[in-house]
């Protein structure tokens, strides 16, 4: 129940929708959206067919929606999976199911503000370059100044 001066904000519905393309590797829940090896890439992986290759791409591009909306706690594992879209090994496949699984656990929590945030300014710009990689940027004030 929303008290005045509230906003509540989710992608529940969507993130059903996603499920349902998953394939069946991706169940389960996990709590950490990504572990500590998301960094990390090991050049003699071995690489996703073109098929798998695209489902990635789709997906990934899928959670970043998804991260700029309402899941802000998953953009720097989206942002590093974006990075990948060109050449995803299975280790990154790991790791996308491991972010996917995060969201499964805790899809029904939601984003909710107050009036006095809504009263701010935000801006943000996303552009996605010709070699898949993203640049994405954020503008906020709280009260008159930047933030």
């Amino acid at each position: 129940m929303l008290r005045k001066g509230k906003s509540k904000i989710n992608y529940v519905q969507y993130f059903e929708k996603l499920l349902e393309e998953l394939p069946a590797d991706m169940q389960g829940l996990v709590t950490p959206p990504a572990s500590i090896y998301l960094f990390n890439t090991d050049p003699g992986c071995k690489k996703l067919s073109e098929e798998q290759g695209q489902l990635f791409h789709h997906l990934v591009a899928k959670l970043q929606y998804i991260s700029k909306h309402t899941r802000q706690d998953i953009q720097i594992a989206v942002a590093f999976l974006f990075t990948r879209v060109r050449d995803p090994d299975t280790n990154d496949l790991k790791k996308l199911t491991k972010v996917i699984q995060y969201l499964r656990n805790i899809k029904h929590l939601h984003w909710q503000s107050s009036q006095a945030i809504n009263q701010n300014c935000e801006m943000t710009a996303h552009s996605v370059h010709p070699d898949m990689r993203s640049h994405t940027g954020k503008y906020m004030t709280l009260g008159k100044r930047a933030t």
